[in-house]
């Protein structure tokens, strides 16, 4: 089976605290300003997927962010909203001898 495909490895983070972050501004023109971790302004109208509502990602992030660490080494919760088939995917791997199995469960849980 795949079920002991050794595709989890420790990955050490690169940030200790991302609320060491110092925030960032750049002057993009007189009008625009970049802003790091904001949304510019928009006139688009985004509509909400039928399946996955805001609330949904809301909810998956307070979760995830409740264990402390990436989805992939704590809350292990598979990202729904993910198109790719990660079983097909990870048999594709395996059949062709892939040497970095460990990207499956970024590709299953999210990146960091």
């Amino acid at each position: 089976g795949l079920s002991n495909v050794p595709d989890y490895i420790k990955c050490e983070p690169d940030i200790s605290k991302l609320d060491k972050l110092k925030s960032c501004e750049v002057q993009v023109t007189k009008a625009l300003k970049f802003v790091d971790r904001l949304l510019p302004p928009t006139k688009c109208n985004f509509v909400e997927h039928p399946e996955f509502s805001m609330q949904h990602f809301v909810d998956l992030h307070n979760t995830v962010k409740s264990f402390g660490v990436h989805n992939y080494k704590g809350a292990r919760i598979p990202l729904q909203h993910n198109n790719i088939n990660v079983d097909i995917f990870r048999a594709y791997l395996i059949k062709f001898k892939y040497p970095q199995l460990h990207i499956l469960q970024f590709v299953e849980y999210g990146f960091p």
